[in-house]
């Protein structure tokens, strides 16, 4: 069945507001950028991967209504993380200069792998 707008909106008010109390207990939850359960219980790690921050910085290309529930889950996020992982150094620094949090508590995880595991050509 292909997917539609009823499927998404159930969607994202599980995750939103149910999956965090459902599955999350006793859990580490990694999670990417704004996509987090508003109600995480207390034994939940939650670790976000923050890819960028484009719904800050060009915010007149995507949809009002995820805007906002992009933006609310966003403060959610930074009040809940003790730390977070970043795609590069550059939104590391997006994360420092637009939510000030303290570089140390980003640790960045580039999206390649090691030298050591490509495949030699010849």
């Amino acid at each position: 069945m292909p997917w539609n707008y009823d499927q998404g909106f159930r969607r994202i008010l599980f995750q939103s507001f149910a999956m965090g109390r459902r599955c999350c207990r006793n859990a580490v939850l990694l999670t990417t950028d704004s996509k987090c359960p508003f109600f995480l219980p207390k034994s939940c790690t939650l670790i976000p991967l923050i890819t960028d921050l484009a719904v800050y910085r060009m915010p007149e290309v995507y949809q009002r209504s995820r805007v906002f529930l992009w933006r609310l889950q966003y403060c959610y996020v930074r009040r809940r993380a003790d730390f977070f992982l970043a795609i590069s150094e550059f939104t590391r620094k997006e994360m420092v200069e637009l939510w000030h949090l303290p570089p140390e508590k980003i640790h960045i995880v580039p999206c390649t792998c090691s030298p050591a595991l490509a495949r030699e050509t010849t």
